[in-house]
């Protein structure tokens, strides 16, 4: 599994939509194997989804997402566990 870590200033990014650092984490058996930073560009939302669909994330954690970037994260298919602080 690879997780997508919005962060930003060493906490959860607020607002994934305007973040260009995620933290691609890969576990494999409830354990971290790899760790490499993502640098996102813009804020187009297909190019951001597409560019974490790319990386192979399974799962997104952010805090908040617009309902756009939502919806172009999933077609991507990268589940979105948002809102977290």
């Amino acid at each position: 599994m690879k997780i997508a870590l919005a962060h930003w200033s060493g906490r959860i990014s607020p607002v994934f939509d305007v973040t260009d650092h995620v933290a691609l984490i890969t576990a494999a058996n409830g354990r971290e194997t790899h760790r490499a930073d993502l640098r996102l560009d813009g804020c187009d939302p297909f190019a951001r989804a597409r560019k974490l669909a790319e990386a192979q994330a399974n799962v997104l954690l952010c805090g908040a997402v617009s309902a756009a970037l939502e919806k172009a994260l999933a077609a991507a298919g990268v589940q979105v566990i948002g809102f977290l602080g």
